[in-house]
């Protein structure tokens, strides 16, 4: 027979259920490099929260408007995987490319995490990640680009709070409002991976928004081109979308 102590099981189990909570409640943090337009190579950096022991971090593969698992895995270059600044060796999944393992020391809360998103320079195939995203006016930032986080949460379960760095004077619109801007730097507020992945980021050096509709829930049509010719709107165009 094995005697438990209630007491000491629901203060146990309340240590647990705060620690899940905790951990839950603490999000991602991302820092987007957008800088590089010449050879459109984007860096980005997170502090991902994790606990000791074995760690599989996933790179999103399901992305919404692709109804395929076709993430931009082959893009993802210089993983680099640290814990109290100390480099750690990860490995890739052997069934799936998408699954990165590591193991994180005792006492190891955060993964320091460092990797490059490679815009392709011409389009090889058809769908997201397969066609450039960055020219030397331009960039569309799609988050599911930038992203590790632990396999075992879910894209609602996660969150993140992300920051872009864009060439300065480049104007931008997403359907995320940033909460500060700093200099050429972007703050946006902490969402959930779902929503951060369903919210694109535009941004250009020619760069035209034209208001549809006012008030609550207005609309707009934001553009950005390659060249100021590029951002006219003809009236007809424009009266036909606002009608």
């Amino acid at each position: 027979m094995i005697l438990i102590d209630s007491k000491a099981l629901m203060a146990f189990l309340v240590l647990c259920a705060a620690t899940a909570h905790a951990e839950a409640a603490s999000p991602i943090t991302l820092e987007v490099d957008a800088r590089d337009t010449i050879q459109g190579i984007q860096h980005a950096h997170l502090i991902v929260p994790v606990h000791a022991g074995s760690v599989t971090l996933a790179y999103p593969k399901w992305i919404p408007g692709e109804h395929a698992a076709d993430g931009p895995i082959t893009q993802l270059v210089s993983l680099e995987i640290k814990a109290g600044g100390q480099a750690l060796a990860w490995r890739r999944d052997t069934h799936d490319s998408f699954l990165f393992h590591v193991e994180v020391p005792r006492g190891g809360e955060t993964l320091d995490v460092r990797f490059d998103y490679l815009s392709p320079p011409k389009v090889f195939a058809d769908g997201y990640g397969r066609t450039p995203n960055v020219t030397s006016h331009l960039v569309t930032l799609l988050f599911n680009h930038f992203v590790l986080y632990p396999r075992e949460a879910s894209a609602d379960a996660v969150t993140i709070k992300a920051a872009v760095r864009l060439p300065v004077g480049w104007k931008f619109d997403s359907a995320l409002h940033p909460q500060r801007l700093e200099g050429d730097t972007l703050f946006l507020p902490t969402v959930s991976l779902y929503t951060l992945v369903d919210s694109p980021l535009f941004a250009g050096e020619y760069f035209r928004s034209i208001p549809l509709t006012q008030g609550t829930g207005g609309t707009r049509i934001s553009i950005v081109a390659n060249a100021p010719g590029d951002l006219a709107v003809s009236d007809t165009t424009r009266n036909r979308d606002q009608g």
